[in-house]
């Protein structure tokens, strides 16, 4: 690790479409809503602006269109100082979307990745002086597992730390997550994705301490985070897992709130700190996010993380 800093987030990265309303509308109807953004979205998107908002030197890889879409993208995600270098403008594909559903708390979305989807190995290639720059190196599943595996297994080969969030992973085959895995140092899922590898349910956070030990003993990782909503997270190295609970915040809606505690636990441990301080941490980022509207804007910075936790105590 000698000379490294700083991380490479590979991934997708699409225009957030945010609704927010009252009500979920049902197949066929409309419901009126109550405030709509648009912004920067995607989980490498997200992650890395997350990274840079907390003052991390953060190199994005991914492919958006050559579109007034793209152009804003690419200009609000410059303005948190990514390293734009490998953000290629594709020339026949638009910029992705997702389209999303914000609901008490709670959303879904429809995702296009869109130019996103174009990424291949040969951007990975091109990418490689920052595979081998970088500590740490994260990937997720939003660009299918054979992506995942070929950028991490690229940063593996680095001798860069590399961390998978495994979400979505309801479409992904076994084997080919087994693949993945293999090449994975820390290993970052919510309950339901967790319950999922392990072919069991995790009903609580108190589960989740036995099923992230679990989930290093199957898979071989360094480590595993389990989130588990208003419960808190679970941290586990080896066979000793911490824990932090959820802080009270009033919740105007959880998108983006993944990606911002993913960043900010990359961040701390960045920046020195142990895995209980790194959870610590991340947890209030993450709190702090889904206490804003949408994901790209809710994204807090070091200052606003550090005043949360003093409030705190």
């Amino acid at each position: 690790m000698s000379g490294r800093s700083g991380v490479i987030v590979v991934g997708s990265v699409h225009t957030d479409l945010i609704a927010s309303a009252d009500a979920m509308p049902m197949p066929g109807s409309s419901v009126l809503g109550t405030r709509f953004t648009l912004a920067p979205g995607g989980k490498a998107g997200n992650q890395a602006a997350q990274l840079a908002r907390l003052g991390v030197p953060t190199v994005l890889v991914s492919r958006i269109g050559s579109d007034p879409l793209g152009d804003v993208i690419a200009t609000q995600l410059a303005a948190t100082s990514i390293e734009l270098t490998y953000l290629a403008r594709s020339t026949h594909d638009p910029t992705g979307a997702s389209t999303i559903f914000a609901v008490s708390g709670e959303y879904s979305s429809i995702i296009v990745p869109g130019a996103a989807a174009g990424l291949t190995d040969a951007d990975l290639e091109v990418a490689d002086p920052a595979f081998h720059a970088s500590r740490f190196t994260l990937a997720q599943l939003e660009l299918g597992p054979d992506l995942a595996h070929a950028a991490l297994s690229r940063a593996r080969a680095s001798g860069s730390t590399t961390v998978l969030n495994a979400s979505p992973i309801h479409d992904t085959d076994p084997d080919v997550l087994r693949q993945v895995l293999d090449v994975v140092d820390v290993l970052v899922v919510n309950r339901h994705e967790a319950a999922v590898l392990l072919h069991a349910p995790v009903a609580d956070r108190a589960e989740a301490d036995g099923a992230a030990v679990r989930l290093i003993e199957q898979y071989l990782l360094k480590a595993v985070v389990i989130t588990c909503g208003s419960e808190g997270a679970v941290l586990a190295r080896g066979d000793v897992a911490v824990e932090h609970p959820a802080w009270p915040i009033d919740v105007v809606d959880t998108v983006g709130a993944g990606d911002a505690f993913l960043g900010a636990l990359v961040a701390a441990w960045c920046g020195g700190s142990d895995d209980r301080a790194a959870l610590r941490f991340a947890t209030a980022a993450g709190a702090l996010a889904a206490s804003g509207s949408g994901a790209f804007a809710a994204l807090p910075n070091r200052r606003e993380v550090n005043a949360f936790l003093q409030s705190c105590g």
